[in-house]
């Protein structure tokens, strides 16, 4: 059941952008540095 969760992400290779989250895409991720990246929530 979609849920359109955000979160975080761990991506060693480029941005999670695009990436379906339960529902709802990565757009504009946040990059928290060492691979790690925010999607669909705020700091």
């Amino acid at each position: 059941m979609p849920d359109d969760a955000g979160g975080f992400f761990h991506v060693a290779s480029g941005s999670p952008e695009g990436k379906d989250m339960a529902g709802m895409i990565c757009e504009s991720p946040v990059d928290l540095s060492d691979g790690w990246w925010l999607c669909g929530m705020k700091l």
